[in-house]
């Protein structure tokens, strides 16, 4: 009895037990059909005996011989069921004209002798070749039965619909689907125990929605999506309570640039219900919304998010990273680990509805573009609430440079100001400050003042009143340790670039070190109550939120 297995190194067949085979005295041919390589071989000697092998990766399989003559008369493997009792010596055993009746083969263990279903000790495998598939619906997804389309990557395996549901409404079990592109179906997911679900190197097209709902009776289910690419026309879990729903998108990791392939929704995904749910997103996965937050947390679900190696993209500005409307005692909790991207500066980290819980635990966030926008991450869109907990970690950078051109005095031509905050409003910088950067350079154009003197008093606002500032967020509502560089980057040599103060909100009730630096209580800009920046001069604060009231300290 000779062997064939495919070195991992040459890529080429290899035969052991030398006798005939190897020695050129019988005719193979091999055909791949992905990993998998089914041979035949025909003796010289004896012409009407045929020998066959499944060769799946490097694993090597007994030749079997066939009693029947003929290329022809062999299994066309369209559909194998690769376990090692499957009898090939049968043409046509493994053999099927659907998924469908794949999968209820596989299940029953037709081929086998005896025939058992599949089990966690028996599982089986559903080999499909490169083709598109109009299933009947329902298909019914098995545990223990995986599935494996045959082609170079997804696409040349389709099961297609319309009108098609691809279904799950076993109990425990594992079960795993590799590239396969399903086309124009509706998952619906519905289990009644534990069970695994993974989607490897899938892709999901035109049209194609996804409905996972948990039984209420304590069960854990788990999704992962791994390396998959597409979109999702509508996307929805629903988790009872008691039950504990681990969703994952896993990138892989594939490309050098650290992004793989893109998964979309088309509309806005929602996780509802009243049970737990573990949502991480990691390896490289691009995940991309139309212009809506990346989920939507509701009812009394309770979440814990954690991002990881990732790029989120809203592609809308304008939009939260994440919308949270339900109402649970512990809401949601985001962490941003290493590697965290986003395509564009939002709104929030969190679009909280009333009665809405959110908790950013840190970490690291990444923007990509260089849209700004007013407000703090932490400062929520809506009425819910939102804290901030202390992750260490190094931020990415992100650096923004801005030029103020500080208007004319009165003497020079200005017009007075009705009140010191519109005149203070006028000398601050157009930027929003309550935005996502971490470093600011500041340039103070004083060229208008001509050769009238700087003011820093904002009581002289109807009259001369000159000088630029800058605005603090408000470390109320940044995490604990978030650190800031300011640096004036006018021209040391310069006769009309000139110093920036940095202030806090007016109405604050924080500090930068132990400076009240906010104009409602400290009207001047002067050194012992603002932090002055001349040419050249740079400065490092960090928040501090370990005491009753929030404050920047200063580090360097």
């Amino acid at each position: 009895m000779a062997f064939i297995a495919r070195n991992p190194v040459t890529n080429h067949l290899e035969f052991s037990d030398a006798a005939d085979l190897s020695t050129g005295q019988y005719v193979a041919s091999a055909q791949w059909i992905g990993e998998t390589a089914h041979i035949t071989a025909q003796s010289p000697t004896f012409p009407n005996t045929f020998w066959v092998c499944v060769l799946q990766n490097s694993t090597t399989h007994q030749w079997l011989q066939l009693a029947t003559a003929g290329a022809t008369l062999l299994p066309d493997q369209r559909f194998t069921v690769g376990t090692p009792d499957y009898n090939l010596l049968d043409p046509g055993v493994a053999t099927f004209t659907s998924v469908a009746f794949g999968i209820t083969a596989a299940n029953a263990g037709v081929g086998l002798v005896p025939p058992s279903g599949a089990s966690a000790a028996a599982q089986r495998l559903v080999e499909i070749q490169p083709q598109t598939y109009a299933e009947v619906s329902p298909l019914s997804l098995v545990p223990y039965v995986h599935l494996h389309g045959m082609g170079n990557g997804p696409e040349a395996t389709v099961i297609a619909g319309p009108a098609l549901t691809v279904q799950y409404t076993g109990g425990a079990g594992y079960l795993v689907v590799r590239d396969i592109n399903f086309s124009d179906v509706d998952f619906s997911i519905l289990p009644t125990g534990n069970v695994t679900i993974v989607f490897e190197n899938c892709s999901f097209t035109n049209g194609t929605t996804w409905a996972l709902t948990t039984p209420g009776t304590g069960v854990l289910v788990v999704v992962r999506f791994i390396n998959c690419s597409g979109q999702f026309a509508t996307s929805s879990d629903t988790i009872a309570a008691t039950d504990n729903l681990y969703k994952e998108f896993n990138g892989a990791m594939s490309e050098a640039d650290g992004v793989t392939k893109t998964l979309s929704f088309a509309a806005l995904p929602t996780y509802a219900g009243a049970g737990n749910l573990n949502l991480l997103i990691t390896g490289g996965q691009r995940l991309q919304t139309n212009g809506t937050e990346m989920s939507r947390f509701q009812g009394t679900v309770v979440a814990d998010v954690i991002t990881e190696e990732c790029l989120l993209s809203t592609q809308n500005t304008g939009v939260s990273v994440w919308s949270v409307t339900t109402t649970s005692l512990t809401g949601v909790s985001w962490q941003a680990r290493s590697g965290t991207r986003l395509d564009a500066t939002p709104a929030s980290y969190f679009n909280a509805g009333a009665g809405a819980t959110a908790i950013f635990r840190g970490g690291q966030v990444e923007i990509l573009g260089h849209t700004v926008t007013t407000g703090s991450p932490l400062n929520p869109i809506g009425a819910g609430s939102v804290t901030s907990q202390n992750y260490p970690s190094n931020r990415q950078r992100w650096t923004q440079n801005l030029t103020l051109v500080v208007p004319a005095s009165d003497g020079a031509g200005g017009g007075p100001y009705a009140s010191a905050a519109a005149a203070v409003a006028a000398m601050e910088f157009p930027q929003p400050v309550d935005a996502f950067a971490d470093e600011f350079r500041l340039v103070a154009d004083y060229t208008a003042l001509g050769a009238d003197p700087l003011d820093p008093d904002t009581a002289n606002f109807a009259t001369t009143f000159r000088y630029a500032s800058f605005r603090l967020p408000n470390p109320l509502f940044l995490e604990e340790g978030r650190e800031y560089v300011f640096k004036n980057a006018g021209d040391p040599s310069s006769a009309t670039d000139g110093p920036v103060a940095l202030r806090l909100p007016n109405g604050s009730t924080t500090t930068v070190d132990y400076m009240f630096s906010e104009i409602s209580v400290r009207p001047v800009f002067v050194s012992t109550d603002y932090i002055i920046l001349g040419n050249g001069d740079a400065v490092r604060i960090s928040v501090d939120r370990s005491g009753v009231q929030a404050r920047y300290v200063i580090t360097t």
